[in-house]
């Protein structure tokens, strides 16, 4: 689920970031919203995101490697 999340987050994220909510996260993989933050919880420590907050209550999440993930990589998104 973790993989299918950060490509949806790839996919929107363009050059400013990815402005998408929980809830949209979890209305497009059909999981709770609760689910969608622990799971990018762990992406942001495992490296793959960041986030940052702008203007108080806007958040931004930012791919922090490229796409093509290596199979060192892949193993500690599928790691939960």
């Amino acid at each position: 689920m973790q993989k299918v999340l950060l490509i949806e987050i790839h996919s929107l994220a363009a050059d400013h970031g990815c402005f998408a909510s929980n809830r949209y996260f979890s209305e497009f993989l059909e999981i709770h919203p609760r689910t969608v933050s622990a799971h990018l919880s762990s992406l942001k420590s495992k490296g793959f995101i960041s986030m940052t907050i702008h203007n108080h209550n806007r958040r931004v999440i930012s791919i922090q490697r490229k796409a093509g993930l290596s199979p060192s990589s892949r193993r500690k998104i599928n790691r939960k």
